[in-house]
């Protein structure tokens, strides 16, 4: 009975979009929830390391979102051209692969944050390590929701998501209880995909356990090209938390805390513009080649962007004593900080609108571009004594700046049709 169900949710497209967002929608609130809590649990000094940290697994995951896009959609083609159980072979492989390269990278990561946190002499060294085994651990488990969305077994999709989100939850915040450290906190976030990715593996084992192993197997995605997007999409995740990463470097551990709280829902501006990028994306794609690109879609593109954007911002501004200082506001929150914060959010809108059109038209490797102003804002601050204040301040005109600079681009290498 329960069978005959799911197998008419799979095969009913309302019905799937209802039960991810159903099943997503919680997960996402989650994530917001695991911050807010441990703004309430940590002292001020300690969020903002928590913080911090959580931004740079981020950071670090960020090509997850470009490989799951490429590697599901193979998945997808697998599955019509030689069937299920070629598939999951396909898919046992795919593991395999995920999990070799991840451990390499892991290794080159932490050779690089190791040497940045000798010369600056950064003593929380074991955060370190437990940063790279959450990104490690996250990348293996992530590969269980590339293969069941290529599989197109939404429910399990939804099902996997949500019990991740939640053991990241439920074991973070149990860490921060009992031993009151970020170590610990850190450590629950990574050991909560250990608790849903084996139930995967061993599910994709008992699939092709009967099954002989086909003799020839179709070859997958060249990372070489898949690469030049997901660095770019890293990039941008970069230049939009870079605030972040240099207040560990220019601001105390007290005031690395509120300008970390008070960055939380500017954030979020970010992320509510997300399935308009989502709904975008294939759009440009298809139109570019079919006739080309026309001027009235990239100012539709625009609008919508911008539209979502602010309605979002001003959210925010107009119930900022309620999500800042109430008695059920973010702890730590500046509503100096909070507007300005807020204003930054929208360039960047912008500028993950751009990176698009880009991609769309193959033009993969500008968005490398991003890190030159990157690069001048960061060697800015470092050489510069700020404040909290100042900082806010100046990343509202480096992301203004960025947007102009990475405009200009876009009008030099972008040329859309009249019509």
């Amino acid at each position: 009975m329960i069978g005959n169900h799911l197998g008419k949710i799979e095969h009913s497209v309302i019905r799937r979009s209802f039960v991810i967002l159903s099943m997503t929608a919680p997960a996402m609130l989650l994530n917001l929830g695991l911050v807010y809590a441990s703004s309430i649990m940590l002292a001020s000094d300690q969020f903002g390391i928590f913080y911090l940290a959580i931004t740079l697994t981020n950071i670090i995951f960020a090509p997850s979102v470009i490989l799951t896009l490429f590697y599901s959609r193979f998945i997808v083609e697998t599955s019509d051209l030689y069937g299920e159980t070629t598939t999951f072979h396909i898919i046992g492989k795919y593991v395999k692969f995920v999990c070799f390269w991840s451990f390499v990278f892991s290794l080159v990561i932490l050779g690089i944050a190791l040497s940045v946190g000798y010369l600056h002499k950064i003593t929380a060294i074991e955060l370190i390590f437990i940063i790279i085994l959450v990104d490690l651990l996250a990348y293996i488990a992530e590969t269980a929701r590339t293969s069941l969305q290529g599989l197109q077994r939404f429910t399990h999709l939804g099902l996997y998501t949500l019990a991740w989100m939640f053991f990241r939850f439920f074991l973070a915040l149990l860490g921060l209880h009992l031993f009151g450290s970020v170590a610990a906190g850190l450590m629950g976030v990574a050991i909560s995909a250990l608790f849903v990715f084996p139930m995967f593996f061993f599910w994709l084992k008992k699939k092709t356990m009967h099954t002989a192993y086909p003799k020839v197997l179709p070859r997958f995605p060249s990372f070489y090209k898949i690469s030049p997007i997901a660095i770019g999409y890293a990039t941008f995740v970069v230049i939009s938390n870079l605030d972040i990463v240099l207040a560990y470097f220019v601001l105390s551990e007290q005031e690395l805390g509120v300008y970390a709280a008070s960055t939380i829902l500017p954030k979020g501006v970010l992320l509510i513009t997300m399935p308009v990028m989502q709904v975008i994306f294939p759009v440009i794609v298809k139109r570019v080649q079919g006739s080309g690109l026309d001027r009235s879609l990239t100012i539709r593109a625009f609008t919508i962007t911008i539209a979502v954007a602010t309605v979002g911002a001003m959210s925010i501004l107009l119930f900022d004593d309620l999500l800042c200082t109430s008695e059920f506001g973010i702890a730590h929150c500046s509503l100096s900080l909070l507007p300005l914060l807020t204003i930054s959010s929208i360039p960047f809108c912008l500028v993950r609108l751009f990176t698009m059109f880009h991609y769309a038209t193959h033009r993969d490797w500008l968005p490398m571009l991003l890190l030159i102003p990157a690069l001048m804002f960061s060697v800015f601050i470092l050489e510069s004594s700020v404040d909290k204040e100042d900082l806010a301040r100046y990343f509202v005109t480096f992301s203004c700046a960025t947007c102009f600079f990475y405009t200009l681009i876009v009008a030099g290498t972008f040329k859309p049709n009249n019509t």
